[in-house]
């Protein structure tokens, strides 16, 4: 280690030198308020007659070529950075100043000797080589190639600032008068420069202790100086191919140190209590991940954090490399599931890639584990760290096991099975999962959009059509056309005015004191209706497609704090069974209802839905729900079903329903069993079969312009014959 006291003009004006930053640094990320300090700072030193210390610069000379010098900044590339871009500004300005005196050809000849290394005219001419991305910025700047400047950089935003700067201040001061200024003010501010010696000094020790810009790194910082130490400066493809498209994906979302937490949870990575230990302690954190990448290359390493990043950016936020059924039950575990079961997903998600399994093996696999976090949610024993679970869980379910569509679900739940006589990790049980409902508290004010919402979709819907829903659950309020609410407040201020509405606190929380409701006006209806009746909150609600979640409120006279747990022991009844009747399904431990086994043509399970070209034989079923263009209706019989299609025609189409020229339509009262519409079309009532009824639909619907009924959903059960 070499120390010497220097200032940034001889620093500069070296020949034959480069000085380079490293792969595993930051990206020049100063902005305008960090380049102004250390302007004034550099505009100050006269005023005060005396040097200015700018701090120390730490570098490791990367050859011993006695012609040529390569030096790597360890630290200090915010600061020298800046001061480049600086002088380009200065040259810049002289360059297209009028005067152009020998005066000014000296100032500007002594610029270029600081800048640039006059002798070469290849990758050697410029004196410092940021890393890949910032150096291409600054080779176009020096080039003065400006169409092709990136001016959201921060090189060139930096740039354009020191500009503006000198812009306005010419009118006081000329161009060469300030240039002077600043190259003298330069000879005056101080550096201590130390010298690494490659083979003595460790490079990552000393990046970990450094931090003269005050910015704290963070935990993605100290991973990518492990990482990328070391990497050969001519030969960066490893850094573009991996790190740097993992940094522009999450760190924009500060998700990358999220990301990298997420990856600690492999197997064996953690023992059991280290989980416990808060995210924000990166050095922890970081002590954890040099254990994990202990005896292991570097490479395989940054490889392998590339390809897991692409699951975790999936669960975040979607991707494309997915169907979007995945993307979406993916989302799902955004919210349910903690951070520690990331890996196993990402290990069920790579399977799939991989084709070891298909696309519903992967769906299910993963619905499997959103029933697991939704019970575990409802069911709270003890404070898990889940890493105990996780941690080997998918090399122990597939041990010496060949992977297929076959084996895979069960062997993860035989897995799980052994957690039985764990109270804090084991799959809770049914009557659990209702018992805790009946009993707890689990909707408040902060969960209502997540949690809330989501077991009274569970209930009202079902499990699998709540995870496989495309609803956000980190939406912004202004985006959502639903809302969830309390039936009655808990008043924590005691003001009485709507005493009506006032319940015990401790059946605030309950189920079956929350509800959904369709935003119909605007968020106005949303902040009144705390002020609204019972009466009036029924009148809201009654026109809501949430029927099953709904119903009971409407059937009530009055509504009390009885009310409120009858309600709930329903609910909580129906979001048991349906995540009962899920597990079952994807497990293959539900019996699938043959309803006419010598057709064989139409399998109805218990509470399914089909498409309307899904439907063959309907006979012995009964319809009970239908949805078209996002709109779900209550209906009682296939009667009642044909009647709700033709209404919904209408009113798109109104009285040009006529022009589909359908026999069973008219503009006259003309059939001897009708149904009048607006007085202007009569609709032909006359009782018809289940498989009769479907046909006229499907006749419909290849008569409109466009063959909306395509989207129709219709829930059918069985009935006796």
């Amino acid at each position: 280690m070499k120390v010497k006291k220097n200032n940034i003009y001889n620093f500069l004006i070296l020949n034959q030198i480069q000085y380079h930053i490293p792969v595993y640094q930051r990206n020049y990320d100063w902005n305008e308020k960090e380049c102004q300090d250390l302007f004034d700072d550099i505009l100050e030193i006269n005023t005060y007659k005396k040097n200015h210390f700018l701090g120390t610069l730490i570098l490791i000379e990367e050859n011993t070529d006695s012609y040529f010098k390569h030096f790597s900044i360890v630290d200090g590339q915010q600061r020298i950075t800046t001061i480049y871009l600086l002088l380009k500004v200065i040259l810049d300005l002289l360059e297209k100043n009028s005067e152009n005196t020998n005066n000014q050809q000296n100032l500007q000849d002594k610029i270029k000797d600081l800048l640039f290394n006059n002798q070469y005219k290849n990758e050697n001419k410029l004196k410092l080589k940021p890393i890949l991305l910032d150096n291409e910025h600054l080779l176009k700047l020096m080039q003065s190639n400006e169409p092709a400047i990136n001016l959201n950089s921060n090189i060139f935003r930096n740039y354009n600032f020191f500009k503006n700067w000198f812009l306005k201040k010419e009118k006081n001061i000329s161009r060469i008068e300030i240039a002077k200024k600043i190259l003298q003010n330069l000879k005056n501010l101080d550096v201590v420069v130390i010298e690494l010696d490659k083979k003595e000094d460790d490079q990552n020790e000393i990046f970990e202790r450094i931090n003269s810009t005050g910015k704290e790194l963070s935990l993605s910082d100290l991973v990518r100086n492990f990482l990328l130490t070391g990497i050969n400066t001519d030969n960066q493809i490893e850094y573009e191919n991996y790190w740097t498209p993992m940094e522009n994906s999450l760190k924009k979302d500060n998700l990358l140190d999220e990301y990298i937490w997420s990856f600690l949870y492999f197997d064996e990575t953690l023992v059991a209590n280290e989980a416990r230990v808060g995210k924000e302690d990166k050095k922890f954190w970081y002590k954890i991940f040099k254990r994990y990448a202990k005896n292991k290359s570097k490479f395989g390493i940054l490889r392998n954090l590339h390809k897991f990043s692409e699951y975790f950016l999936a669960i975040k936020k979607g991707s494309n490399i997915f169907p979007t059924i995945v993307n979406t039950l993916l989302n799902k575990f955004t919210f349910i599931a903690p951070i520690e079961s990331f890996p196993l997903i990402y290990f069920i998600l790579k399977d799939y890639e991989e084709e070891k399994i298909n696309l519903t093996t992967l769906t299910n696999a993963l619905k499997y584990f959103i029933n697991y976090f939704v019970r575990r949610f409802i069911v709270k024993t003890g404070k898990p760290t889940y890493n105990e679970l996780f941690r080997n869980f998918y090399s122990s379910a597939f041990q010496d096991t060949i992977i297929n569509d076959d084996n895979y679900l069960p062997c993860l739940v035989k897995e799980m099975e052994k957690q039985e006589k764990l109270s804090t990790y084991k799959m809770p049980s049914f009557a659990e999962v209702e018992n805790a409902l009946l009993n707890h508290q689990k909707i408040n004010d902060k969960n209502k959009t997540t949690w809330g919402l989501s077991l009274l979709l569970i209930a009202e819907k079902g499990f699998s059509e709540w995870a496989e829903s495309n609803i956000n659950l980190y939406f912004q309020e202004k985006d959502i056309s639903f809302f969830v609410e309390p039936i009655f407040f808990f008043d924590k201020k005691k003001n009485h005015n709507y005493y009506e509405q006032i319940i015990n606190n401790n059946n605030y929380g309950l189920l079956g004191n929350w509800m959904i409701l369709e935003i119909i006006a605007s968020l106005k209806i949303k902040n009144n209706i705390k002020k609204m009746t019972f009466d009036e909150k029924q009148e809201f609600i009654s026109e809501s497609t949430f029927f099953e979640t709904n119903k009971y409120i409407l059937e009530q006279k009055t509504f009390s704090e009885n009310e409120i747990q009858e309600r709930n022991k329903y609910l909580a009844k129906k979001v048991s069974e349906n995540l009962k009747n899920n597990l079952n399904y994807i497990t293959g431990k539900e019996e699938k209802i043959l309803l006419y086994p010598e057709k064989q043509n139409l399998i109805i399970e218990k509470q399914n839905s089909f498409l309307l070209y899904e439907l063959g034989d309907v006979t012995f079923s009964k319809p009970y729900k239908i949805s078209l263009l996002n709109n779900e209706m209550q209906i009682n019989s296939w009667a009642n079903l044909f009647l709700c299609i033709v209404n919904k025609i209408y009113s798109f189409m109104k009285e040009n329903i006529l022009n589909l020229e359908l026999s069973f339509i008219s503009d006259r009262p003309i059939f001897e069993e009708y149904q009048a519409i607006d007085n202007k079309i009569f609709i032909n009532t006359r009782k018809k079969s289940a498989q009769n009824i479907i046909s006229l639909i499907k006749q419909i619907n290849s008569k409109l312009p466009m063959p909306i009924l395509n989207e129709l959903r219709i829930w059918i059960t069985k009935t006796s014959k």
